[in-house]
């Protein structure tokens, strides 16, 4: 199993990703952001409360509360990943305390199964990256890709944090 401080340093990169691609997005206009693409989620922000409906569901099984967010408001959304990203740190803080043991089989996983810490923030992280893939794909498509091509990489939080030239 991957040390705790290494799960929280992706959930950070997570956080701050996911609040990068929303800043951008906040700036453009609706008619790029409102409309749907086939073969994604969805319209962009609809794909980012998608996202946020399952961290909040994933932080209710580790006995995590989180408010409710405004979908139609960008300062709702960027909150609540904010504070996901507080309440996922909160997570690893305690992760110990979870009794975490290795993943159930795989019959057991579409229940909620809270001393199984490890598979929900495994799920979270791939489901958050997955969909700023998505994000950025239209946004590429329709030619509103953030001026830096590779701003929401690991790269760039890396450069970000001050530990990458």
């Amino acid at each position: 199993m991957a040390p705790v401080n290494e799960f929280r340093e992706l959930f950070k990169y997570g956080t701050w990703a996911n609040l990068a691609l929303l800043d951008h997005c906040s700036e453009l206009p609706s008619e790029v952001i409102d409309a749907p693409t086939p073969g994604t989620f969805g319209p962009i922000r609809g794909t980012f409360a998608h996202m946020l409906e399952q961290e909040q569901w994933g932080l209710w099984v580790l006995g995590r509360k989180v408010p409710k967010f405004e979908e139609s408001s960008w300062d709702s959304l960027r909150s609540a990943f904010a504070l996901h990203g507080e309440r996922w740190g909160e997570v690893f803080d305690n992760f110990d305390a979870l009794n975490s043991t290795p993943l159930p089989p795989a019959d057991q996983w579409d229940s909620p199964i809270p001393q199984f810490p490890l598979m929900y923030a495994l799920q979270t992280a791939h489901h958050q990256e997955l969909h700023r893939t998505q994000i950025r794909s239209i946004l590429g498509s329709r030619g509103h890709l953030p001026e830096e091509q590779d701003s929401t990489d690991v790269w760039a939080y890396w450069k970000h944090r001050g530990l990458w030239k």
